[in-house]
């Protein structure tokens, strides 16, 4: 099992495999075509990745590129893998020499275990039905990684779809069986009890602000291979707004008709910050 690294600063445009051509189109941006920009223009980038998962290999990208180089096509080396992808956009050793050997240096001392699965069991009542992020999978329940490193993270859509117990609450494992630095095959489980309630306030009240921005992220850097842009912006600002409509309708005091929280701090505690937040995730590419 290994790590490669890969030291990259010009556009692949010769001849031979995984050639690419130049499709920077600056004119599609913000509209129903941006998401062809994130589109893998060849398989064969793709299929490199999944060889290298099959085979325990991760791969970090360094890119330092000049001009447009298609990161899209290209990362897929890295995110398919578990690796990460480092970008110094006009390289200059004064400005960013200490950052390329800190982020370097961090690669190669950070603790790593390779050819890892990961599989998500839920108790009756819930199931897991995707898994946004960093992955490979080749079936529909294991999640594939080359490599796992403390700052790998993955999110998993949990539907509920039946009658939860109060009393017996409900229940998620997670099994991650990896090769380690030393060769030993090993698992390690994840075991989460939650309470079920049948109170808003109390599922508001309990609600981690952090965990839904990561979900709602990362499914959205899904959607951008299929869903244009400015209809996921639009999603997610739909979803902090009805979020906080239900509150308002079930958990806080009576206010006008007009308003959709008449007070700070009508809103539960956890989710004070989740319109600012929704609004700068928006607003980010």
């Amino acid at each position: 099992k290994k790590k490669l690294f890969v030291f990259h600063s010009a556009f692949p445009s010769y001849e031979g495999p995984g050639k690419l051509k130049n499709r920077e189109d600056k004119k599609v941006l913000g509209t129903d075509k941006e998401k062809t920009q994130y589109a893998h223009q060849t398989p064969y980038y793709r299929k490199v990745a999944e060889e290298c998962v099959e085979a325990g290999v991760s791969v970090d990208l360094f890119l330092f590129p000049n001009c447009y180089m298609d990161i899209a096509t290209i990362g897929t080396l890295s995110s398919t893998t578990g690796g990460r992808l480092y970008k110094y956009n006009y390289f200059r050793a004064v400005v960013d020499g200490d950052r390329f050997i800190q982020d370097l240096i961090y690669r190669l001392q950070e603790p790593i275990v390779f050819d890892a699965v990961l599989r998500v069991r839920c108790s009756p009542g819930i199931r897991a039905v995707d898994v946004f992020g960093n992955f490979f999978m080749n079936n529909t329940t294991d999640v594939q990684l080359a490599a796992v490193d403390s700052r790998t993270s993955v999110a998993v859509d949990i539907k509920h779809d039946d009658k939860l117990n109060e009393k017996e609450g409900a229940h998620i494992q997670a099994a991650l069986l990896y090769t380690s630095l030393g060769g030993q095959r090993r698992v390690r489980v994840h075991n989460l009890a939650l309470s079920c309630t049948n109170q808003l306030a109390d599922l508001y009240r309990n609600a981690e602000i952090h965990a839904l921005l990561n979900f709602f992220a990362k499914k959205a850097v899904h959607l951008m291979l299929s869903t244009p842009y400015k209809t996921i912006r639009e999603r997610l600002t739909e979803q902090c707004a009805e979020m906080l409509a239900c509150y308002r309708k079930n958990c806080a005091a009576p206010s006008n008709a007009g308003q959709l929280i008449t007070r700070v701090h009508e809103v539960a505690a956890s989710l004070r910050q989740l319109s600012l937040e929704t609004r700068g995730s928006a607003r980010s590419r």
